[in-house]
């Protein structure tokens, strides 16, 4: 005889169910469990997969899996932050700032998918579930190892549909699946043992970086194309320090990193952070600010100012590869050839994707970007937005005076009264 799934009120009532799961979620300590991420928008997808543990209080081992295989290890214990690549045989030490262990796992690793931070902070996965918990109109269905919320729905005369699995007995949350007009999310999650003794070390030998190598699967013509844009992914991974400047569409721009410092002064505004300490001196208001800070909150107090930020000078403080997400999925890369610019050799590489055109110069010299425009398309061929930059480089890999972090000014206020004004 066939079995015939029947349709069961769910018991307790559904929005006790939600409850459950956020309670189950507060009271875990130590887990594990594989996270899957799959979405896709407006003809952009992205796949991720991950393996997570955490032991209380502040132990977090996270591994990037590409085609099953580790692609990065993050390991974090107190405020100790290790990224380890295991194809590079490299890696990364440094301290990691924030109280919340999800605070200094984010500022470490720099994007953190929705996910992973619901599954280490119970309040973001509380965030999550609440704003389902008070929607009506579920239908559901269990076994013994499984209870399913679906809904249905229609925006816009479009139809919409999101379902919610959680583990029968733990409560806790197992699959997602949002699907909308154009739109598609899925989260899983797949628990495993609780870790007891977690630990991480790098094998013996393991090279010490500033960054680590980018490894991402790149469309290219022909394998020069692919050696050339894997140098220059790598040579801004190697960054420990650069003076350059950048003229582009909001103007011209000075900027210095070295290590942990980071400067950049445009005419409207001035402003480093070195030391824990960010200074900026507004030209426009004619007022200036100090003040110890995260180097999370940079980005927070420039935009209260409303002036625009170099992006790779962004890119860096975040501890991001500047280049990185110019390359989306399905783009192809084709090389154009080579040109001279500034007396330097420059490799000319086209980037093109549906709704996005990048043309790109890179040096032959130490594989940084020369200049770049780029043009975002409507899908008819028309143009939404275009912008070019060109970059010339002071210095590269060389230490920098402490001088070159200074923003001058005779009276600083604190940080708390930017946008005050």
């Amino acid at each position: 005889m066939p079995f015939i799934p029947v349709l069961l009120p769910v018991i307790p009532p559904l929005p006790t169910v939600f409850n459950q799961s956020i309670a189950a979620f507060r009271a875990r300590q130590s887990f594990s469990v594989a996270i899957g991420l799959d979405a896709s928008m407006n003809k952009t997808s992205a796949s991720n997969r991950y393996k997570l543990a955490f032991e209380a209080p502040n132990k977090v081992l996270l591994t990037r899996l590409v085609d099953g295989k580790p692609s990065v290890i993050f390991w974090f214990e107190g405020q100790r932050f290790v990224a380890y690549d295991p194809i590079g045989g490299e890696m990364v030490v440094r301290k990691t700032l924030g109280t919340r262990i999800v605070d200094r796992v984010a500022n470490a690793v720099g994007n953190l998918d929705d996910p992973i931070a619901a599954q280490l902070s119970p309040d973001a996965m509380g965030m999550f579930l609440n704003r389902f918990r008070s929607v009506s109109g579920w239908s559901s269905s269990s076994s013994p190892s499984q209870i399913t919320l679906v809904h249905v729905g229609i925006v816009k005369g479009k139809r919409t549909r999101a379902e919610f699995d959680f583990a029968a007995s733990s409560k806790l949350l197992t699959k997602v699946l949002l699907e909308g007009p154009g739109s598609r999310l899925l989260w899983t999650f797949d628990y495993g043992p609780k870790p007891r003794k977690l630990s991480f070390s790098p094998p013996p030998g393991t090279r010490k970086v500033a960054s680590l190598s980018e490894h991402i699967h790149i469309d290219a013509s022909d394998a020069g194309t692919r050696v050339l844009i894997d140098r220059s992914l790598r040579a801004y991974a190697r960054l420990g320090s650069i003076a350059y400047s950048v003229n582009g569409p909001d103007g011209p721009s000075d900027n210095w990193m070295d290590g942990s410092s980071y400067r950049e002064r445009q005419s409207k505004v001035d402003w480093s952070y070195r030391n824990g300490v960010f200074t900026v001196r507004d030209n426009v208001r004619r007022s200036a600010y100090r003040g110890r800070c995260k180097r999370g909150d940079v980005l927070t107090y420039l935009k209260a100012l409303k002036y625009p930020t170099d992006p790779t000078m962004l890119a860096l403080l975040g501890h991001r590869n500047p280049i990185r997400g110019w390359f989306l999925p399905g783009m192809k890369v084709v090389a154009k050839g080579t040109v001279s610019l500034h007396g330097v050799a420059s490799s000319a590489v086209e980037l093109r994707s549906e709704g996005l055109e990048v043309s790109v110069l890179i040096r032959r010299d130490n594989y940084l970007v020369a200049s770049v425009a780029s043009r975002t398309t409507n899908g008819a061929g028309g143009t939404v937005f275009e912008a070019d930059r060109d970059f010339h480089y002071w210095s590269v890999n060389r230490a920098l005076a402490a001088s070159c972090f200074v923003v001058a000014a005779s009276k600083f206020l604190p940080l708390s009264a930017i946008g005050r004004r």
